[in-house]
């Protein structure tokens, strides 16, 4: 598995994130001014090809960002750029759902107690996290409220 800095995970390494990514493109698809594009699995699988090395958490928080900001379909470079020029100095929250992000795509991968001091480290600067909680739980507690 190839990694970039600090845990970062590549898209095309991260099961969880190519979900992610998937609705991410879905709810564009469906919400957003297309201009023409009327094959989705074409435009799935370039745009997959085109940000598959960037890291799965980057691409969410862009596409995120995207989609407040904008009412058109992005395109694979709206969302390199904004991984690029964003600063993703992470929330305590945000934070908290990385860790279970990666606790379940490790537990998802057969590795179980990968991560362990990150999670420490965690926890000691902001409190216990409750690992019982899927990772989805935690998605919903910190962006959804």
């Amino acid at each position: 598995m190839q990694k970039i800095k600090n845990q970062d995970v590549l898209l095309q390494d991260d099961p969880i994130g190519k979900k992610m990514f998937l609705d991410h493109l879905t709810y564009c698809w469906t919400m957003l001014n297309r201009f023409g594009k009327e094959n989705f699995k074409i435009i799935h699988n370039s745009f997959y090809q085109t940000v598959k090395d960037l890291p799965s958490e980057k691409i969410d928080r862009a596409f995120k960002f995207y989609i407040k900001s904008n009412s058109n379909f992005p395109t694979p470079s709206d969302i390199r750029k904004i991984v690029k020029d964003l600063d993703y100095s992470l929330t305590p929250h945000e934070e908290k759902f990385r860790i279970m992000h990666n606790r379940a795509r490790n537990k998802n991968m057969g590795i179980f107690f990968q991560g362990e001091e990150e999670l420490e480290a965690y926890e000691a600067k902001y409190g216990k996290i409750d690992t019982t909680k899927s990772w989805a739980e935690t998605y919903d507690e910190v962006f959804n409220n």
